[in-house]
């Protein structure tokens, strides 16, 4: 979850509250090499719709689960949820392109609806919403 958080697009900067899409070296890693014993350079790729609400969907669900035994940490994860979910409302259409596949895989998605859906549907599992809540609109029926 640490990792998913540090991939948030800072505030004050542009896309902010977006999540970068993935970050990897600058070609394939040789299998098995240790993170710290790669010697390539890792190059972080620009933010997708995708990616930032896959960050709403388990920060949201880390908030509920972390509440009982580190709530400041359900609340940094809740506030990153917050902050993701608004984001993919405002940039619904960021998509991450199909040609960046050197180094990894290019993980291209054009449809995000089901993200938006697990996104909407941990806010209300999360807030123990009722179906009329905001979130609601953007669950798949």
């Amino acid at each position: 979850m640490e990792f998913l958080l540090r991939m948030q697009v800072p505030a004050g900067q542009p896309l902010a509250g977006m999540v970068h899409h993935k970050i990897h070296d600058l070609a394939w890693t040789a299998l098995p090499t240790m993170p710290q014993n790669d010697s390539q350079p890792r190059y972080l790729h620009p933010p997708s719709t995708a990616a930032t609400l896959n960050l709403a969907a388990t920060a949201a669900q880390c908030a509920r689960i972390w509440a009982v035994w580190d709530r400041a940490f359900a609340q940094r994860c809740a506030t990153a949820a917050e902050t993701a979910w608004q984001a993919a409302l405002a940039h619904p259409a960021v998509y991450a392109p199909r040609e960046d596949g050197v180094g990894g895989g290019p993980y291209d998605d054009t449809n995000v609806t089901d993200e938006f859906s697990w996104a909407a549907a941990g806010f209300m599992r999360h807030r123990q919403a009722h179906i009329s809540e905001p979130y609601q609109h953007k669950v798949d029926h």
